[in-house]
């Protein structure tokens, strides 16, 4: 495989979305959801259309793979309809993705 089981498990508990004018956010740092009407973005698809949580517009590669993964687990081991299953799976699948990491080139995240 090209990424972490963790990686693909959690892209699979998200949808593709679309930035609305109830995204934008202001106040101290909401410079990072300053985004135009559409922009593509990918919310978790157990609460997307309950609330604006849970929804994240990264604007490259790198932000996804950095700073976007990051936030979708810390939404779903916090996300009360994200299933007991999808939560203790997620913590494993984080913890083995260390030992994973070493066995994928250096460049797993670029080639993902």
């Amino acid at each position: 495989g090209m990424c972490t089981d963790h990686v693909m498990l959690l892209l699979r508990e998200v949808k593709p979305c679309r930035f609305k004018k109830s995204d934008r956010r202001g106040g101290p740092g909401a410079r990072g959801r300053d985004r135009v009407i559409g922009f593509p973005g990918i919310c978790c698809k157990y609460c997307s259309s309950k609330n604006n949580f849970g929804r994240y517009f990264p604007v490259s590669a790198k932000n996804l793979t950095d700073n976007t993964a990051n936030s979708l687990q810390a939404h779903m081991l916090s996300c009360g309809r994200c299933p007991e299953s999808i939560k203790a799976s997620l913590a494993y699948l984080m913890h083995r993705s260390s030992l994973q990491k070493a066995e994928l080139s250096g460049s797993w995240k670029k080639s993902f």
